[in-house]
């Protein structure tokens, strides 16, 4: 059995250009969970004035969904 790993070169997470964080994070959410892996948000700084942050931090987490 081959070990789960980071996406390979030319994978749609790696060279895709997300119109917005949910397609992002959707994407995300469907290729780690395959192996079992958890996408947690950490963080989110840099606040737009009266609109949104435009910087979050995720991390992967090994555990169940």
């Amino acid at each position: 059995m081959v070990p789960f790993s980071n996406p390979p070169p030319g994978h749609k997470l790696l060279t895709h250009k997300y119109t917005s964080l949910k397609d992002l994070k959707a994407n995300l959410y469907k290729y780690y969970a395959k192996a079992q892996f958890v996408i947690i948000r950490l963080r989110c700084n840099n606040k737009f004035k009266d609109f949104s942050y435009k910087r979050y931090y995720y991390s992967c987490v090994k555990g169940k969904i």
